[in-house]
């Protein structure tokens, strides 16, 4: 495939924006050029021979032949795409966006299609995308980008259908605000920071522990052990004991970028940060992160604020 869009001015890919004749670049095949070389052969053979039938033959396969171009023009003019993407990305994964064709479709089209970002070589998996009323949908892949704002894509497309006479060419740029979340690492020692911390008790009333809270009048369905026999004998009056039962409560654990004074890759320090905050959220543990002139908490900020702060950082 030819490096076509490298002339073409990319198409702004925001879902609203019309594919129209100035962005597209049209190119004949050699079967077309075979079809009007015919063409003319017949044109010339009729002015010769004075032949009626051969001079209509040349005209009309002349006009079939500029027919079907047009419909190869037709199956890039007007289309509008639009960009879904997920809500998460991490360094060393693949990006993956869900192309979407924004209604109404006024007719099936088939296009050929890669997307990549600016700053990679030109790849050369193309996909074939089938697109109809029950397809209006395609998940386009790209490897693997660093941790930051990722950079703008490049969407290529070209068609040729639907009889490859002629071959119709056009790009768009996709710019966002989506941030690459940091891969995390886990750290070397099985032992780290991220342990459980704990600064102090509360105590509630239950019926586990040791130490005798209160005594309550008997209430109907209470378990025979916990009635004070001993003060049943002394005024004749039922009451069921109550013991003092601690929970231990979590204190808030930092996650800061000053745990790791040793560790100069910043790329290598936000993962390792990510993997202490993904380990916190998923064991529902209270957390604060600390970057460099910033302090997140999870009592305020929610998982996604904060994996934003490691990848924008």
């Amino acid at each position: 495939m030819s490096k076509w869009y490298k002339s073409l001015s990319p198409l702004p890919l925001d879902g609203r924006t019309a594919v129209s004749g100035r962005h597209m670049r049209t190119r004949f095949t050699w079967f077309v050029f075979r079809v009007y070389g015919l063409c003319g052969l017949l044109f010339v053979l009729s002015l010769i021979y004075q032949n009626n039938l051969t001079y209509l033959l040349a005209i009309l396969l002349f006009f079939i032949g500029f027919y079907i171009s047009y419909l190869s023009t037709k199956q890039l003019y007007g289309l509008v795409l639009e960009v879904i993407a997920e809500q998460e990305y991490f360094a060393g994964e693949p990006i993956t966006l869900t192309l979407r064709v924004v209604p109404p479709l006024k007719w099936p089209r088939i296009i050929e299609l890669y997307m990549d970002a600016e700053h990679m070589p030109e790849a050369l998996d193309w996909q074939t995308w089938s697109i109809d009323a029950s397809n209006m949908t395609f998940k386009c892949s790209i490897p693997p980008q660093p941790r930051g704002k990722l950079p703008p894509l490049i969407l290529h497309c070209s068609s040729a259908a639907p009889f490859g006479q002629v071959r119709c060419e056009v790009c768009w740029r996709y710019e966002s605000d989506i941030v690459v979340y940091p891969q995390p690492v886990k750290p070397a020692l099985a032992a780290d920071t991220s342990s459980i911390q704990t600064d102090g008790d509360v105590a509630s009333a239950g019926l586990q522990g040791e130490d005798l809270a209160f005594l309550l009048p008997h209430q109907a369905g209470t378990s025979m052990h916990q009635i004070a026999w001993k003060q049943y004998a002394k005024n004749q009056q039922l009451l069921d004991k109550y013991f003092d039962q601690y929970v231990p409560v979590l204190a808030s654990e930092t996650i800061s970028y000053r745990d790791y004074p040793d560790v100069c890759d910043k790329d290598k320090l936000a993962g390792l940060l990510c993997y202490r905050l993904l380990k916190a959220h998923r064991q529902g543990r209270p957390y604060q992160l600390e970057l460099p002139q910033q302090l997140l908490s999870s009592d305020s900020a929610s998982l996604s604020q904060c994996l934003y702060a490691l990848g924008a950082w």
